[in-house]
Formats: C-alpha cells, structure tokens, sequence
C-alpha cells in the first residue's frame, strides 16, 4: 500500500516540475521577444532548475525507495 502511496506522489511531484519547466520555457520565449533580457535569463534558470528538480526526484525515487 506505501509504495502505491508513494509512486503517486512521485508521479504527482514530477508532473508539477514538468509542467513549470514548460511554463517558464514559455515564459522564456515570451521576454526573450519583448526585449527583456534579464526577465528571459530569470526564466531560462527556472527552466533549468525545474529540469534538475525532476531528475533529482527520479533519481531519488529511483534508488533510495523500496521497489
């Protein structure tokens, strides 16, 4: 029963990082053909992060919860 528990609220995490890397690429886009530098970076590290978080969430659902 734990490990049903626990793979949703895996799943549930990783589609909530997938779909902020989504919406700050968009962001991206978005102030990058304003003209706003600065807001695209900001957006550009949110993307990346958001990237990192999910592979850093599989990785840890991946190896250190029971199979």
């Amino acid at each position: 029963m734990m490990d049903t528990v626990i793979t949703w609220m895996f799943w549930i995490g990783a589609g909530v990082i997938a779909y902020s890397a989504v919406a700050a690429s968009i962001r991206y886009v978005h102030f990058w053909r304003r003209g706003a530098r600065t807001m695209a970076s900001e957006a550009g590290i949110q993307t990346v992060l958001s990237v990192f978080g999910l592979i850093g969430l599989w990785l840890i659902y991946r190896f250190y919860l029971p199979a």
